[in-house]
């Protein structure tokens, strides 16, 4: 027996589009899937199958990720601890992974593999947030571009800056003295 899907809008709850659920077994258990690639119209939607529930909302459109992306760009740019070229900079360079000013290698790591992935699929995003200005103004793309790497080369000097020079051996990070943890 079929399992059929409808897409709804998200505002009118109007079905837009039917589909039927494909069905994949592995190890035991069963995962359902739905294909709509041919399903373009832009707005806000979700899924719903009687057996099986309702998804979260999504969008459809051209820039569905940009929004969310300058909320990244954002939290980037205010977790910056400073811009200091002394022997003892990673004291205070780096991205701050919380509110008190703590860093460690590990997050650092993982931010900067998922930021590289998601130029990786998206570079023509990345560049044209890193090409916007505080005001929204956009520039050159080229310079979107030279302004992510910047950025990413931020965080990497700190990286650099935690590793031994003798032993090669990397610290895990720092930690603020008010955060109760040595730093």
């Amino acid at each position: 027996a079929s399992v059929k899907y409808v897409i709804r809008d998200k505002e009118s709850r109007e079905v837009v589009y039917e589909g039927i659920l494909q069905q994949k077994q592995q190890e035991g258990s069963t995962t359902y899937y739905g294909t709509f690639t041919e399903f373009q119209t832009p707005g806000e939607y979700y899924i719903e199958c009687e057996e099986l529930g309702c998804s979260y909302y999504f969008s459809i459109g051209e820039d569905v990720y940009f929004s969310t992306g300058l909320t990244l760009k954002e939290r980037i740019k205010t977790s910056r601890m400073g811009t200091e070229n002394t022997e003892k900079s990673y004291f205070t360079n780096g991205w701050r992974m919380d509110e008190h000013g703590n860093r460690d290698t590990r997050k650092a790591c993982e931010t900067l593999s998922y930021l590289l992935l998601g130029y990786e699929i998206y570079p023509l995003l990345y560049e044209q947030l890193w090409s916007v200005d505080s005001i929204g103004e956009e520039m050159d793309r080229e310079l979107g571009k030279a302004n992510f790497f910047a950025e990413l080369r931020y965080e990497t000097d700190w990286l650099l800056s935690m590793q031994d020079g003798t032993s090669g051996g990397i610290y895990a990070g720092i930690r603020s003295k008010n955060d109760g943890a040595d730093s």
